[in-house]
């Protein structure tokens, strides 16, 4: 409401936080999307049983736990960075073990080495159950990898309904809240309760056809 007084131009990277400013009686909104180059990531699509996570305060590895078994992946590549603003749950070394872990633990990373780190995965899953840009999970969009996000802002902002595909599909079980599956490609229904093991290879052709 104070910025509707001001009378300035606000760039919104974010379509539900443009709306509430209209509302409260904001004008000038420019509303952009961001997005990386992928030719600036070629060859970094990933493996597609290593899942990677930088731990940020928001979704946990117990989240991990909850969207795939131990058998569906061959690894887990976790991030985190010590903060006092950010309590990290133990991984009991049987989950290490198990999920075959590989914890990277650092203040600070720089871009050549994160990248190195994720370099190896193939899935991602977008670290907050709500971003103001969301530029970790729209650079590994652009390196090919599927991400997994949390559906709210602004990771449900980048599919619309209606204009590329209509995403939003819910785990049946041991997830409480709603899941997008962002795929650079495809997105293939295959019904509820298949692992990873149950999902056909499409690097040789084209698999079942997609439903809605």
């Amino acid at each position: 409401k104070r910025l509707a007084l001001l009378g300035m131009n606000v760039v919104s990277f974010c379509r539900r936080v443009s709306d509430h400013a209209r509302r409260c009686g904001v004008r000038g909104i420019i509303d952009v999307q961001y997005a990386f180059d992928p030719d600036k990531f070629q060859g970094m699509a990933g493996n597609p049983r290593v899942v990677a996570l930088w731990e940020r305060g928001g979704v946990a590895f117990e989240c991990v736990k909850q969207m795939f078994s131990s058998e569906d992946i061959d690894k887990v590549v976790l991030i985190r960075r010590p903060s006092e603003d950010v309590v990290y749950n133990p991984i009991s070394p049987s989950d290490v073990e198990r999920y075959h872990v590989e914890l990277h633990e650092s203040e600070f990373l720089p871009d050549d080495e994160y990248l190195a780190i994720l370099r190896e995965p193939g899935v991602y899953i977008a670290p907050r159950w709500k971003e103001g840009i969301g530029m970790a999970f729209l650079e590994q969009m652009a390196m090919g990898k599927c991400v997994i996000a949390h559906r709210d802002a602004t990771m449900d902002e980048y599919i619309e309904d209606g204009e590329t595909l209509r995403l939003g599909l819910k785990k049946d079980e041991g997830v409480d809240t709603d899941w997008c599956l962002f795929d650079n490609w495809t997105l293939t229904y295959l019904g509820p309760g298949l692992g990873i093991q149950g999902v056909p290879d499409h690097a040789g052709g084209a698999g079942p056809d997609a439903s809605h």
